[in-house]
């Protein structure tokens, strides 16, 4: 790949051990490693996962607000976008490092939707990533889905009277009996394990925060909340378990 590329490079849930070797590769061949900063400026998960393979100097942040609610994000994008677009402008390749894979609830959707909107023929591709969903199935032996169950993906980053509609996919998936992952619910866990109880599912759900990071936890507490980055797993009851990782 050579000339004006942007293309978002899923990094995994934490771990640097877990970018793929197509990952590892685009990072070292582009003229330019972005990341998403957090709020105060300083490094983001991405970024951290990033400097295991990337010299420092050759990592540039974009202000990306990550954390901060959504009248900030907006004007993050475009402010990141401009930053992009003056890099493929001359000429450079450019890569947007994000968590897990970058088509599944990524903050390089929206960087990469800006971008297009001001250079349709911009080349914009992507390298797949690892989902911290995997990355917890992984660790913990559940497994995400088996035969011809259907597996349901709910992101719950605010709490029940903020995004009704997810909380109610919630119960209805939940009381299905298939297959749930549930992404940033951590702030959350207590309204999520009442859900969970009520659907008496509680004792099958699994839940990992910060997932390959120096952080990380399996055994979070029952009585307050997590961190953001925090998945639940709720295996369908056909789903044996495997085994955690080695």
């Amino acid at each position: 790949m050579s000339g004006s590329w942007l293309v978002g490079v899923g990094v995994g849930p934490g771990d640097p051990e877990l970018l793929t070797v197509r990952a590892v590769r685009t990072l070292a061949r582009a003229d330019v490693v972005t990341v998403p900063a957090s709020r105060d400026g300083g490094p983001g998960r991405a970024e951290q996962v990033v400097a295991a393979h990337v010299v420092p100097a050759r990592v540039e942040r974009l202000p990306f607000a990550l954390g901060g609610d959504a009248s900030e994000r907006g004007p993050a994008v475009d402010e990141s976008a401009s930053i992009v677009v003056a890099h493929l402008d001359a000429g450079r390749t450019v890569t947007f490092a994000t968590l897990g894979d970058p088509h599944l609830y990524a903050t390089f959707t929206p960087l990469a939707a800006e971008v297009h909107a001001r250079r349709p023929r911009a080349q914009i591709s992507s390298v797949p990533g690892i989902t911290a969903a995997q990355d917890l199935a992984s660790r913990t032996g559940a497994v995400l889905a088996v035969g011809d169950e259907s597996l349901t993906w709910i992101p719950l980053a605010r709490p029940p009277e903020g995004e009704p509609d997810n909380w109610t996919r919630l119960e209805e998936a939940l009381a299905d009996g298939g297959p749930v992952v549930v992404y940033k619910a951590g702030r959350h866990l207590p309204a999520l394990r009442r859900a969970l109880r009520r659907a008496g599912r509680e004792g099958d759900a699994v839940v990992g925060s910060d997932l390959g990071g120096v952080h990380q936890r399996l055994d979070l507490p029952d009585d307050g909340p997590a961190p953001y980055f925090s998945t639940v797993l709720v295996p369908g009851p056909s789903c044996p378990r495997t085994g955690g990782a080695s």
